[in-house]
């Protein structure tokens, strides 16, 4: 754990003072490129899935034979395999190019639309995305393909949106969860909140029906349904401390923006109104997980704006209580991050950490 403690150490760092004649966007390159190598190299012990993905990648390169998994992955991800199987049959080569294309995709968000990107960073380490890119890379391409549809939306150019959100569905068809982000207000509003909610408790309470409807016609989910890993009516832990978790995060930015709504200029109250909703949308997804645990993965696309959403909200507190409450985040940040890795490694399994680089010092 101590590795892990020296990274966050900076990141805390870095987030709250600044190096002396080096830009904040050069640091910004430099640490997502930092993670962005740690991702890369892991070993293969590293990430749930790391092995599989590997095994994946090992069998198109020798056979070529993407019908043989048309049922368990997605189309999109099995063309990406193929394609780069014709450039080498080296997994960490396959991984330094899945990889680019996600981390990439943080930065802009990051560097975009977030007051503070260091801090953002630093959520999106100790708050768990950082171990889902060594874990759920489908989800994770999937995710990043609709950063970009955001990032395109925002800046008018509709028909990229439109081509990448289709590449996200064909990496993870639950992608078209997040084309509902389209449809939601960018004010704080109770007639939405009220609609959100009766869906919510609607979803929950005949969601056996729902799914049992929905599963014809995706085929992958099938094969979630007959896991014994993804459970229907299983609650589990993970998703308890994270409903709570995102409760408490919920209610903090909103008690802050309604007191300092009126010090914003209409922008930045509409940006931070939109990523207010997001988030809400992510926490009522993960309820309705409650009663089948992989649908957690949906709320995924909504979470990550909570990295641009808490450096924002935090920017418009005073001196004094923006210092005690960003103490206070980094805090519960570390503690959460130790608590998952040390009393729940199976989650992500990315401690302790490992690199393919010094195994093969080892080995030579």
């Amino acid at each position: 754990m101590l590795f892990y403690f020296v990274i966050i150490l900076f990141l805390v760092l870095l987030s709250i003072g600044k190096i002396k004649r080096v830009s904040n966007k050069t640091v910004l390159v430099i640490i997502m490129m930092f993670l962005y190598f740690l991702a890369t190299f892991r070993s293969i012990d590293i990430g749930n899935d790391t092995r599989v993905y590997h095994n994946l990648f090992k069998h198109i390169c020798s056979f070529h034979n993407l019908s043989f998994w048309s049922n368990r992955y997605e189309i999109g991800y099995l063309w990406l395999n193929e394609i780069i199987s014709h450039l080498t049959n080296n997994f960490w080569v396959f991984l330094f190019i899945i990889d680019a294309i996600i981390y990439y995709a943080y930065y802009l968000l990051f560097q975009k639309y977030s007051i503070n990107p260091l801090f953002s960073v630093f959520l999106f380490f100790v708050l768990g995305s950082w171990g889902q890119t060594l874990n759920i890379i489908r989800l994770q391409l999937a995710i990043a393909m609709m950063i970009y549809a955001y990032l395109s939306k925002e800046n008018n150019k509709k028909l990229f949106m439109v081509v990448f959100i289709i590449m996200a569905l064909f990496f993870q068809r639950i992608s078209a969860i997040f084309i509902l982000s389209y449809f939601i207000p960018k004010k704080i509003n109770i007639k939405f909140y009220s609609v959100c909610m009766l869906l919510t408790f609607f979803c929950y309470l005949f969601f056996y029906k729902i799914i049992s409807f929905i599963a014809p016609f995706i085929p992958t989910l099938n094969h979630y349904l007959n896991s014994s890993t993804y459970v229907m009516g299983d609650t589990k832990i993970a998703t308890l401390i994270t409903i709570f978790m995102r409760l408490i995060i919920i209610a903090f930015c909103l008690y802050i923006f309604i007191k300092k709504k009126n010090n914003m200029d209409f922008e930045n109250c509409e940006r931070i109104g939109y990523q207010i909703n997001l988030v809400i949308i992510s926490l009522l997804i993960m309820i309705i997980s409650l009663r089948f645990n992989l649908l957690d993965r949906c709320s995924y696309y909504y979470w990550n704006f909570v990295y641009l959403l808490i450096p924002n909200i935090v920017h418009y507190l005073n001196y004094e209580n923006k210092n005690i409450i960003k103490i206070s985040i980094i805090l519960f940040g570390i503690i959460y991050f130790i608590s998952v890795n040390v009393y729940r490694p199976n989650w992500n399994h990315i401690y302790p950490y490992k690199t393919i680089l010094f195994e093969n010092v080892l080995k030579s």
